[in-house]
C-alpha cells in the first residue's frame, strides 16, 4: 500500500509481534510491487498533453483500475497495444491488441529479491494462436528470436559467470528449470 497510515500500522504491528530480523528481515533488496504513483501521474500527464507517442499495457487493466483518468489521457496517444490474454476493458480502447500467450504456456524469468533468480517454465502447450509478448518486442526491434532462445542467451550471458555450483551452462539451466 501507497497509504502512509496503512505501512505505519503494518511497521507497528510486526514491531510488536517480533518479526523484525525474525520473519522479516533486510538482507535481499525485493523487487516486486514496484509502482510509483508519481511516475504514473507524471505519465497521466505526458499523456493529456500528448507528449507520448506510443503506450503499451501489459499484464494489467488500466482503464479498469484508473477509470476515467486513463480513459481520457490514452485518447491522446497516437499508437496504443495492449497485450493481453483475455479481452478486457482497456483491450476495448486501444488501437492494437496483440494475443499473448497465458502464464502457463510461458517461458520467463525474474529477480524477486536480490540475488534470487527464478525460471518459470510452460506447463501447457498454447491452447490458442498467440505468441508471447516478448517475442513481440523482439520482432519490433528487429530480433526474430524465440523468447526461449533469447532467455537461454541471456542466462548464459548474465548468470552462467555469476555463480560457480554448476559447471557448464546446461548444468545450470537444467537444475534452473
Amino acid at each position: 500500500s501507497n497509504n502512509k497510515s496503512t505501512q505505519l500500522l503494518i511497521i507497528a504491528i510486526n514491531d510488536m509481534l517480533g518479526n523484525y530480523n525474525s520473519t522479516i528481515t533486510w538482507e535481499r533488496a525485493c523487487y516486486y510491487r514496484q509502482g510509483n504513483d508519481a511516475n504514473l501521474a507524471a505519465l497521466l500527464e505526458d499523456m493529456r498533453a500528448g507528449n507520448v507517442g506510443a503506450v503499451m499495457v501489459m499484464d494489467a487493466n488500466p482503464v479498469y483500475s484508473l477509470g476515467e483518468a486513463f480513459t481520457s489521457a490514452l485518447e491522446n496517444v497516437a499508437l496504443t497495444i495492449d497485450f493481453s490474454e483475455r479481452k478486457t476493458e482497456t483491450t476495448a480502447l486501444v488501437n492494437y491488441v496483440c494475443p499473448t500467450h497465458h502464464f502457463l504456456e510461458s517461458w520467463d524469468d525474474a529477480m524477486p529479491k536480490d540475488g534470487v533468480l527464478a525460471s518459470v517454465q510452460p506447463t501447457i502447450s498454447p491452447l490458442f494462436d498467440t505468441r508471447p509478448w516478448q517475442e513481440v518486442i523482439l520482432s519490433l526491434a528487429g530480433d526474430n528470436t524465440s523468447y526461449y532462445d533469447f532467455m537461454r542467451a541471456s542466462w548464459t550471458a548474465d548468470v552462467l559467470g555469476t555463480q560457480s555450483k554448476y559447471v557448464g551452462f546446461e548444468a545450470l539451466w537444467n537444475n534452473a528449470v
